[in-house]
C-alpha cells in the first residue's frame, strides 16, 4: 500500500551547492534517484521519513515468499542440506549462503528499508538530523535534575538527556523541544519495529537458516530461527527465500502435483477393489506409484499413509486374487 503524502510536508535537500525546500514526495524521489542529498539542518523533525520506513516494514515480500509449510520445509531441507551437507549449488544453480554474523540484522534492515543507489540509509539521515539539532544553538538551555526523568516527562517537556555530573548526583537535560523529543522517541521505536519485522520474516520462512548438529548441518525450523544467534560452534548460515534457486520450488511443486495424482490413482484402484474385483497388494501399489508418478519409495509410502491411516495391510489369499503390476499400471 502506497503512503499518502501530504502536500504541506516539506524537506530540506541539497542539489549541488543549492539548498531547496521541497515537498516530501519530491524530496524522497530526489534522494532515491541520487539527484540530491539530505540537508542535516532540518527546521522541523522529518517525522514523515519515519512514516515511509514504517510503511516499508510492512512489505516483507522484498525478502521473498513465505516458505514455512512443513512439507515445503522438508523439500527445501532435502535440496539444500542432503545428508547433513550444505549445498553451494543445486543442479548447477548457485545458492548464495551468508554467515549469520553480527551484520545479519543490518543486512536484513537494509533490504527491508532502503531504496535507490547504494540503498539510501534513511535511519542514518534521521539520526544525523537529530544530532545536528541536539548540538545546535537552538538547544543550549539545560535543566538539572537529581534523578533520571521518565520518558513521559521528557516528552511532555521536550527534554533529552545530555550528561551527568559525576559525584554530584546531578543530571543535565537539554531543552530540545517537544516535536524533536517526540521524533527521537519514534526513531528509537523504529529500531524495535525492525526487530519485530525480522522475527516475523523468520517465522514465515522468508529467511532460511542452517546450523551444525550432531548429524551434520540441518535446516532450522522457521519457528525456532528467530532464537538463533551468531555462534562459533553452530556456524549458522542464512539465505533469503527470494534467493532460493527456482529449481528447488519447481521440483517441490512438480512433486506435489505427482503426489496428488498418485492419491487419486489409489482411490480409483480402491474403487475396483470395492466392486469385488481383484485385490491390490500394498507393495505393488507402492512400486507402481514409484514408476507411474516418478516418486521415491518414501514419498510413495507417505502418499499411501496419508490416504489410508493405520498399519500396512497384511497380504492374504492366492496370487490369482490380486491384480498384476500391469493391471495396476493401466488404471488411470
Amino acid at each position: 500500500m502506497a503512503l499518502e503524502f501530504c502536500k504541506e510536508i516539506i524537506l530540506r535537500v541539497k542539489v549541488g551547492d543549492e539548498t531547496r525546500i521541497v515537498e516530501l514526495q519530491d524530496g524522497i524521489e530526489l534522494l532515491e534517484s541520487g539527484d540530491a542529498i539530505f540537508a542535516i539542518d532540518q527546521v522541523d523533525p522529518p517525522f514523515e521519513i519515519i512514516g515511509v520506513l514504517k510503511e516499508r516494514l510492512r512489505n516483507l515480500d522484498v525478502l521473498g515468499a513465505p516458505l514455512n509449510q512443513p512439507n515445503l520445509q522438508e523439500a527445501i531441507g532435502k535440496a539444500l542440506v542432503p545428508h547433513g551437507i550444505r549445498q553451494r549449488a543445486v543442479q548447477g544453480y548457485p545458492v548464495p549462503w551468508k554467515s549469520l554474523d553480527n551484520n545479519f540484522r543490518e543486512n536484513i534492515s537494509r533490504k527491508l528499508l532502503f531504496r535507490g543507489p547504494g540503498f539510501l540509509d534513511y535511519t542514518e539521515l534521521c539520526e544525523t538530523a537529530w544530532h545536528y539539532h541536539f548540538r545546535s544553538p537552538r538547544c543550549n538551555d539545560l535543566e538539572i535534575f537529581s534523578q533520571n526523568c521518565s520518558i513521559d516527562y521528557e516528552l511532555e517537556h521536550g527534554l533529552a538527556y545530555a550528561a551527568d555530573f559525576s559525584g554530584r548526583d546531578r543530571l543535565a537535560y537539554k531543552v530540545v523541544g517537544k516535536d524533536w523529543r517526540s521524533f527521537r522517541f519514534e526513531l528509537d521505536k523504529l529500531s524495535h519495529q525492525v526487530s519485530v519485522a525480522i522475527k516475523k520474516a523468520q517465522d514465515d520462512g522468508r529467511i532460511i537458516l542452517t546450523e551444525n548438529s550432531p548429524g551434520g548441518e540441518r535446516l532450522v525450523p522457521p519457528s525456532q530461527a528467530s532464537r538463533r544467534l551468531p555462534s562459533r560452534d553452530l556456524k549458522p548460515f542464512y539465505l533469503l527465500s527470494s534467493e532460493l534457486p527456482e529449481i528447488v520450488l519447481s521440483s517441490y511443486q512438480r512433486n506435489s502435483r505427482e503426489k496428488l495424482r498418485a492419491r487419486s490413482w489409489l482411490e480409483r484402484v480402491e474403487e475396483q477393489v470395492c466392486r469385488g474385483e481383484l485385490k491390490a497388494r500394498y507393495e505393488d501399489r507402492i512400486a507402481v506409484m514409484m514408476t507411474k508418478f516418478n516418486l521415491t519409495k518414501s514419498a510413495a509410502k507417505s502418499v499411501y499413509s496419508d490416504w489410508r491411516s493405520g498399519d500396512e495391510p497384511v497380504r492374504r489369499g492366492k496370487a490369482s486374487d490380486y491384480m498384476t503390476m500391469n493391471q495396476l499400471y493401466e488404471i488411470e
